[in-house]
């Protein structure tokens, strides 16, 4: 079940605002068998879920997926259908890229951004976690599971303009790598 409401050419949900002029920067590669897309904005990254009910541990406790991360798995998906409207789901395996960019910390002067490494986000939120939520996000949708994702990358960066950049290959094209 969707919980985005579509309001004036923006797709709204409750933690995530994506303005649907700006929509997507999409690469369909034909014959590579790639599918590029961005989502602009902050990357939400895959959580542990959350636990209600009863600290008894009564039956009626049950974990949850929090509101946040759900929307945000809703517009990766989202994303992916604009940039392969057609597409069947991908048999074999899958590579998949993830580029996190984050804005740069506003307590960052130009001389320790220009520092050797720099560029490199080497704090919260873990790479893996990124990761997940896109290969999470795409089950049915990209690909029967996730289990599919034989060769995965991601990297988390700073620069001028926050969004995460997702690139989707077939490895089953016969290329080797």
């Amino acid at each position: 079940m969707r919980t985005m409401r579509i309001a004036s050419r923006s797709v709204v949900a409750r933690h995530v605002r994506v303005d649907l002029r700006i929509l997507p920067r999409v690469a369909l590669h034909g014959q590579t068998g790639m599918i590029e897309f961005t989502i602009p904005g902050d990357a939400v990254p895959w959580a542990r879920a959350g636990k209600r009910g009863p600290h008894t541990g009564a039956p009626q406790k049950m974990s949850f997926t929090p509101a946040k991360q759900r929307n945000y798995a809703g517009v990766i998906k989202m994303f992916y259908e604009r940039a392969a409207p057609s597409l069947t789901l991908i048999e074999g395996p899958v590579e998949v890229s993830v580029v996190a960019t984050y804005l740069w910390p506003a307590s960052w002067s130009a001389r320790k951004r220009a520092l050797p490494g720099a560029q490199w986000k080497v704090s919260k939120p873990d790479w893996d976690n990124l990761g997940k939520i896109v290969g999470d996000a795409l089950n049915k949708v990209a690909w029967r599971d996730d289990s599919q994702i034989a060769c995965g990358f991601v990297w988390k960066k700073y620069g001028e303009v926050a969004s995460l950049k997702v690139r989707i290959r077939s490895l089953a094209t016969g290329e080797s790598t």
